[in-house]
C-alpha cells in the first residue's frame, strides 16, 4: 500500500478506489463491470466511454496487488492474504467505499438508457444487459450498499425514487430469475409496478422508507399483489416492520398466491419477524395460500423450527392443518428430514402422527392428458381411426391409476423412510401410536420406501421393531405383488438385501403380478439391472429360479405408454402387451436392459437358458446382435446360442444387426463364427 500511496495522487487514487471495489463489493466483478463502475461521473446521464481505464493501466496502479481471471474475466486480489488484510483495514484505507459504491451504483441506474422504463421482451432484456454490464449489480446491491453507509444517500435514493420508469427497469434486473440465451418468458414472470417503497423495504431501508410522506399508500400492491411490507417481511427487516405498520401498513394484505407477509416471514425462517406480526393484530395465523398452506406449513417445509415454535404457540393456531394434498405441517417436516421441526410438532396435543395424504388433483385427471396423447398418436402416425383409440385408452388409464394421486395415502412415517430420515422415523415410532406397517393407497410401507431408496439405517430399526412384516405386498396396477426385497433388488441396494434375506421372513423368489413387470422376480430385476453383488446373495438362498419368466398380462390401458419406441410394430402387428412379454427370463432382461457381459456371463454360468425367449421369439442373441454388443455376442455363442433363431416376425438375430448397421455383429453371424469362452 505504500508503494501505491508513492505513485502519485491520480493513481493512487485509482488503485484505491480498484481494491475499494474488489473488498467491498457484494460478489467478484467482471473487468467490464469495474470498468463501468470505475467510470461513473457524479450526475451523468450516460457512461463516458473516454473514461474507461484499460486492464493494463488497473492492474499497474495496483503496484500487483490484483489479477484478471483468464476464463471468468473476474478481477480479485492476487493472493487471499492481501484480501484478508486489505478487508480488516477497509475502514483506514476505504473510509467512504460504501457510499461511494451506493453513490455509483443509483448513477448508474439513472442512466438515459433507463428512463425508458423496463423491457418488453427477453431479447432487448439480453441487449440491455450486454450493452450496460454494470446494470445486474447496481440493480441487486445498490441497497444492500446504501444500508452499509448508514443510508448518507437518502436524498440521491428518493431522487432515483421518484422515477417510476427507472426503479420498474432497475427492479425488472432485480427479479428476473434466470437469463440465458436457452430460457424464455423471463421477462414476463418478473412483477411490475414495483415503487420506491417497495424497493426500500426489500433491502431494509428504514430511514429512506419514514421520508415517505402521510399521502404515500403504504399498501400499495405490485402486479403480483405485494405489498412493501411482503417484502421486508420475507427478508426479516424488523425495523422496517415496525415503520410500516406505524404507517397503518396491513399485515393481512394477501398478494396473487393468497400469500399475507406472515407467510412470506415463515417461508423465510424469520422468527422476531413472524411474532411482530402476531401482534400486529388483525392477522390470521392459519390463513392459507392458493396452496392451502397455512404458514405454519411453510416454516415446517423449510425446517425453520425457531418460527415453528414462534407459530405453534400462538393461540388458536391449527397445528394438524392439511393442504391441498392433504400434507400436515408434520408430514412436510417428515418429508424434507426436519428432525427439529417433527419433534416440536409431535409436542402438540393435536397433531395426528398418521395423517395422511390425499388426492392431489381429484376429479381433473381425465382432463390432463389428450392432448399429449393425440401427440403421441401424430408421432407414432398411419393408423387412421386407432389414435382416438389410444386417446381414450390412455384417458381411461390415467383415470384408472391417476398420476397426480400417486402419494394418497403416505403418513409421516412413510414419508420419513421414503428420505431416510432415521432420526424421525425413530420419534415416530417411540409415540407409540404409529404402526409400523401403516400402508398407503398402494399397500407400500416405510420398509418397503426404505428398501427401494437403500436406506440401511431406517431399514435396520424398522426390522427390529415387532409387528413389521419383512415381506408386505404393494399392490396397484403398475407394483401389484411387490416386496422391499423386490425393489431392493432392483435398485441394486446390496446391504439392505442383506438384511431382508437374513431375516429369513421373505420370499426370495416372489413374483411381481402388476401390469408393468408381471412374473418378474428379485433375481430377474437383479440380473436385468446387472447388479450383480445382489444377484449372487439372492443364487445362495438355493430358492431362486435363474430362469423364472415374466407371466402377463400387462394392463390393456398400459399398452399404448409401454409402446412408446415400438408402437410402429405394436400397432401393425396389432400384439397385446400380453402377447409380447410373456416369458422374459433374468438373461432376457440383461440383454434387452444392456447389464454387461459380465451379468451375463454370471447368469450363464448359474444355469441361465441361453436360448429361453418371449412368446415373440426374441433371443437375447437377438438382442445383443440388434444393440451391436459384440462382446455379448462372442458370450451368447460361446454357450452355444443359435444364430438361426427366428422369432414370430421370421426375422433372424442377423437381421436385426443389419437393420442397426451393426456391421461387426454382422460379419460374425453370417460367418456362423464359433468362439470359445473368455477364461
Amino acid at each position: 500500500m505504500k508503494r501505491i500511496e508513492a505513485q502519485g495522487a491520480d493513481v493512487a487514487a485509482l488503485a484505491k478506489d480498484i481494491l475499494s471495489w474488489i473488498v467491498c463489493a457484494r460478489r467478484p466483478l467482471t473487468i467490464i463491470e469495474l470498468q463501468h463502475a470505475l467510470a461513473v461521473e457524479d450526475a451523468a446521464l450516460e457512461l463516458d466511454e473516454s473514461n474507461v481505464t484499460d486492464v493494463e493501466d488497473m492492474i499497474a496502479a495496483c503496484c500487483g496487488l490484483v489479477t484478471v481471471d483468464k476464463e471468468s474475466r473476474i478481477i480479485r486480489t492476487m493472493h487471499h492474504t492481501a484480501e484478508s488484510y486489505l478487508d480488516r483495514t477497509r475502514s483506514r484505507w476505504f473510509p467512504a467505499a460504501e457510499a461511494n459504491i451506493t453513490r455509483v451504483c443509483l448513477t448508474y441506474l439513472s442512466f438515459r438508457p433507463f428512463q425508458s422504463g423496463p423491457c418488453e421482451t427477453d431479447h432487448e432484456l439480453r441487449e440491455r444487459y450486454r450493452e450496460a454490464p454494470f446494470f445486474t449489480y447496481a440493480a441487486h446491491n445498490w441497497g444492500t450498499h446504501a444500508l452499509r453507509d448508514g443510508e448518507q444517500h437518502t436524498s440521491l435514493i428518493m431522487t432515483f425514487f421518484e422515477s417510476g420508469p427507472m426503479v420498474d427497469a432497475s427492479s425488472q434486473a432485480l427479479f428476473v430469475r434466470e437469463l440465458s440465451r436457452h430460457s424464455s418468458g423471463f421477462v414476463k414472470s418478473c412483477p411490475r409496478h414495483i415503487t420506491g417503497l417497495h424497493l426500500a423495504a426489500y433491502f431494509g431501508l428504514g430511514c429512506v422508507i419514514q421520508l415517505f410522506n402521510a399521502t404515500v399508500d403504504f399498501n400499495i400492491k405490485d402486479s403480483h399483489g405485494r405489498t412493501p411490507l411482503s417484502y421486508a417481511a420475507e427478508a426479516g427487516h424488523d425495523v422496517v416492520i415496525q415503520v410500516l405498520l406505524k404507517q397503518q401498513a396491513s399485515p393481512a394484505v394477501k398478494d396473487r398466491d393468497s400469500r399475507t407477509p406472515l407467510h412470506f416471514a415463515a417461508l423465510s425462517g424469520h422468527g422476531s419477524t413472524t411474532e411482530i406480526l402476531l401482534r400486529a393484530g388483525g392477522v390470521h395465523v392459519n390463513d392459507r395460500d392458493k396452496h392451502g398452506q397455512t404458514p405454519l406449513a411453510l416454516a415446517a417445509r423449510g425446517g425453520h423450527a425457531g418460527t415453528v415454535g414462534v407459530l405453534i404457540s400462538f393461540p388458536g393456531a391449527n397445528a394438524d392443518a392439511k393442504d391441498r394434498e392433504g400434507l400436515t405441517p408434520l408430514a412436510w417436516a417428515a418429508r424434507n428430514g426436519h428432525e427439529s421441526v417433527a419433534e416440536l410438532l409431535l409436542s402438540v396435543r393435536d397433531v395426528d402422527p398418521n395423517s395422511e395424504t390425499e388426492d392431489r388433483w381429484p376429479g381433473e385427471i381425465s382432463l390432463r392428458f389428450p392432448i399429449p396423447c393425440c401427440l403421441f398418436c401424430k408421432w407414432a402416425g398411419g393408423f387412421g381411426g386407432l389414435r382416438i383409440v389410444v386417446v381414450v385408452a390412455v384417458t381411461r388409464y390415467m383415470s384408472d391409476c391417476p398420476i397426480g394421486t400417486l402419494d394418497k395415502g403416505r403418513t409421516p412415517l412413510l414419508w420419513a423412510a421414503k428420505g431416510g430420515y432415521d432420526g424421525i422415523v425413530r420419534r415416530l415410532l417411540e409415540t407409540g401410536e404409529v404402526p409400523v406397517d401403516s400402508k398407503d393407497q398402494f399397500s407400500r410401507t416405510a420398509l418397503s420406501f426404505a428398501s427401494e431408496n437403500g436406506h440401511v439405517p431406517v431399514v435396520e430399526r424398522l426390522l427390529d421393531t415387532s409387528g413389521v412384516d419383512a415381506d408386505s405386498k404393494a399392490v396397484g396396477i403398475y407394483n401389484a405383488g411387490r416386496t422391499p426385497l423386490s425393489f431392493a433388488s432392483e435398485k441394486g441396494h446390496e446391504e439392505v438385501v442383506r438384511r431382508l434375506l437374513g431375516t429369513g421372513k421373505v420370499d426370495p423368489d416372489s413374483k411381481a403380478t402388476g401390469a408393468r413387470y408381471p412374473g418378474r422376480t428379485p433375481i430377474s430385476f437383479a440380473v436385468g439391472q446387472g447388479h450383480g453383488a445382489v444377484a449372487e446373495l439372492l443364487m445362495r438362498t438355493g430358492r431362486v429360479d435363474i430362469n423364472s419368466k415374466s407371466i402377463g398380462p400387462y394392463s390393456r390401458f398400459d399398452a399404448p405408454l409401454l409402446w412408446v419406441g415400438h408402437a410402429r410394430d405394436a400397432f401393425s402387428e396389432l400384439k397385446s402387451t400380453e402377447e409380447i412379454a410373456r416369458g422374459r427370463t433374468p438373461l432376457w432382461w440383461a440383454a434387452e436392459e444392456r447389464a454387461g457381459v459380465s451379468m451375463m456371463r454370471w447368469a450363464l454360468e448359474n444355469g441361465a437358458e441361453v436360448e429361453a425367449s418371449p412368446e415373440d421369439g426374441r433371443t437375447a442373441l437377438s438382442l445383443t446382435a440388434e444393440h451391436g454388443e459384440e462382446d455379448a455376442v462372442r458370450l451368447l455363442l460361446a454357450h452355444g446360442a443359435n444364430i438361426d433363431a427366428l422369432d414370430e416376425n421370421g426375422q433372424k438375430p442377423v437381421d436385426y444387426a443389419r437393420k442397426r448397421g451393426n456391421d461387426t455383429v454382422v460379419e460374425m453371424l453370417e460367418q456362423g463364427l464359433t468362439v470359445s469362452l473368455s477364461p
